[in-house]
């Protein structure tokens, strides 16, 4: 097991190349509320000549950095440039690839104060509430299966004036399928 340190804030370098886009409002709300809970990940930077480089923890990092934090627990690592970059990929993807119980996660965050701290928008509740509301097979018997062509989606941007009068002659001599015109138009 790895032994957690205190490191000065400082002395740390976010990763040079991390592809993550982290809300550090959120984070630093959660770090506020419960304190750090969970150590960053420090490549000591032996391999790769970037000393004290964070792997992993990079946004909560930058939340203390916000907060004005003067040190952050981390644990380190020594790895090639290889193996740092197989710790950034996998702390920022292997979560994305789980999925959640929605009974289970309403549950949870019915116990939870504000449930800002850790991520969810009262519209985010709201969404799931009425998730675990809905009777799927109450809907499927209302509505019929969900079929292949029920899963559309909306494009919609501003153009001017002369484009959209194009666009809807365009749309109207196919047919008046949009669908179909923008997908002759891409080629598809």
């Amino acid at each position: 097991m790895q032994t957690v340190q205190k490191f000065d804030v400082d002395r740390l370098q976010t990763f040079h190349d991390n592809p993550r886009r982290g809300n550090i409002d959120v984070i630093a709300k959660s770090l506020e509320t419960r304190g750090q809970y969970r150590p960053i990940v420090v490549n000591i930077g032996k391999k790769t000549g970037r000393a004290y480089e964070i792997l992993a923890g990079n946004h909560t990092f930058l939340a203390a950095k916000k907060l004005g934090w003067k040190q952050i627990e981390a644990v380190t690592v020594d790895v090639d440039e290889a193996g740092a970059a197989a710790i950034v990929v996998a702390d920022n993807r292997i979560a994305d690839l789980g999925t959640y119980n929605d009974e289970t996660l309403q549950a949870l965050l019915d116990v939870i104060d504000d449930p800002e701290t850790v991520g969810y928008s009262l519209e985010d509740l709201s969404g799931l509430e009425d998730l675990a509301a809905a009777d799927l097979d109450a809907l499927a018997e209302e509505y019929g299966e969900l079929q292949d062509d029920d899963m559309l989606g909306r494009i919609s941007f501003l153009a001017p004036r002369d484009l959209v009068s194009v666009w809807n002659r365009r749309v109207k001599d196919d047919g008046g399928d949009p669908a179909a015109t923008l997908r002759s138009l891409l080629a598809l």
